[in-house]
């Protein structure tokens, strides 16, 4: 039953970081279109990176919404029906979670890097443009994957005793 509440409470915290994706990525969508008719070229520079933050926002933050309000379900019927938990299955998919972030966060930091160097290499504002939106999606995802990490490490750390 103590694996089960704190199931629930990494699920409420996906969601919560769901709804916050899913909340930003409209902000910035609606921002957009005050974007696309500046006439900064540094700021039009900004419009394909920021494009894809919004996709990322939006798509993760449904997908996570979506999945883990079903994995939440799939566990409370498995332990209403069993009266238990299997912990080698839900501890197989923390851990993948886990290394899958590793990976991921060493690429955002990578994207930042990119960004950054695009910035100071081109002299063209629409190419500066571009580097400072690549270093903004960098971000914007390494945020994402550092807080799914944190979360993903302690539910870990709670099968690990609990086993």
């Amino acid at each position: 039953m103590e694996l089960l509440q704190h199931i629930q409470e990494w699920v409420k915290g996906e969601l919560a970081q769901a709804k916050i994706m899913i909340t930003i990525g409209i902000i910035i969508l609606v921002a957009i279109f005050y974007i696309y008719k500046s006439s900064n070229a540094i700021v039009n520079g900004t419009l394909i990176p920021v494009g894809l933050i919004i996709i990322a926002l939006l798509g993760y933050g449904s997908f996570m919404f979506h999945d883990r309000n079903k994995r939440l379900s799939l566990i409370q019927k498995e332990y209403e029906q069993t009266s238990s938990i299997s912990f080698d299955t839900e501890k197989t998919k923390i851990e993948e979670g886990i290394a899958s972030c590793k990976i991921t966060i060493r690429v955002w930091y990578a994207l930042i890097v990119i960004g950054i160097g695009l910035f100071f290499f081109f002299t063209q504002p629409y190419y500066r443009g571009i580097g400072i939106g690549i270093a903004l999606l960098g971000i914007t995802l390494l945020l994402v994957d550092v807080f799914i990490d944190k979360r993903a490490k302690i539910l870990y750390d709670i099968y690990t005793r609990l086993e």
